[in-house]
């Protein structure tokens, strides 16, 4: 399932991942949460099953789901309908994973019923809003949903550069202490991010 219906659910040109996925989600089916850029790599895989979309309003889960594909249902909260809630979506048994695509300040809620429910994620960096709080999600995995596969979306270990230096280090038999990235980059209003609550 993908969560949220948003700006980073609804854009982006990324490539299937399908081999190097966070998560071995071959056999995996989705039910897509939607932000920004999720929804198009989730429909470029043949391998995902996109089976729901989330967004806490029924106009953006409707809009989304028909973009998806006649397959893909809409799950809201406004308005109230039964069977069509974040709750119901996270009951389906034929739902293993979702995809948690919102803005920061909204994931941690959405994280923490997903491990709840059992479903395996994959949420957008950062974890949350502050260290605290990500830092309780993350006790909250290793004590009640310790089965549960979590990763955090960071495309670094994607890149070749960075793919090379691991493998130069694992060749020198050492081991990863820290690493830093810097990113400079200009943000104004024309970019969608800009006018997020983060």
């Amino acid at each position: 399932a993908l969560l949220g219906a948003g700006v980073f659910a609804t854009k982006g040109e990324y490539a299937c991942l399908e081999d190097n996925y966070i998560l071995d989600t071959r056999k995996c089916e989705y039910n897509v949460l939607t932000n920004a850029e999720h929804l198009p790599a989730l429909s470029s895989c043949p391998s995902f099953n996109l089976k729901a979309i989330y967004s806490r309003s029924q106009k953006s889960a409707e809009s989304l789901a028909a973009a998806a594909g006649e397959d893909t249902e809409a799950y809201f909260d406004s308005p109230s309908v039964p069977s069509k809630s974040l709750d119901d979506l996270l009951q389906r048994k034929d739902i293993t994973a979702v995809v948690i695509a919102v803005a920061i300040n909204v994931a941690p809620d959405l994280i923490r019923k997903a491990l709840s429910a059992g479903k395996h994620i994959l949420s957008e960096k950062p974890i949350a809003p502050g260290v605290q709080t990500a830092c309780e999600l993350m006790r909250y995995h290793q004590q009640h949903a310790r089965g549960v596969l979590w990763g955090v979306a960071e495309n670094f270990r994607f890149w070749q550069s960075v793919q090379k230096a691991a493998d130069m280090l694992r060749n020198m038999g050492g081991s990863l202490v820290t690493f830093s990235v810097t990113v400079y980059s200009f943000t104004d209003h024309k970019n969608p991010f800009y006018h997020s609550q983060w």
